[in-house]
């Protein structure tokens, strides 16, 4: 994976009486959410170096 684009972070409520009326990854009201978790986890993953993979056999 090369790049992944987030959309939006948050947008607001429009009706305030429908708690699912938003859209994004992270709740109008603040806090965190499971979908902030896995993006900041994918982040963390991301930057930090992983195992190196031969993609030959040596020889």
């Amino acid at each position: 994976l090369a790049m992944a684009i987030l959309y939006t972070w948050v947008t607001p409520e429009r009706d305030l009486a429908n708690a699912q009326d938003w859209f994004g990854i992270n709740p109008p009201a603040g806090g965190g959410s499971a979908d902030t978790a896995a993006f900041a986890a994918g982040l963390h993953d991301a930057t930090s170096p992983g195992a190196r993979i031969s993609l030959c056999p040596p020889g």
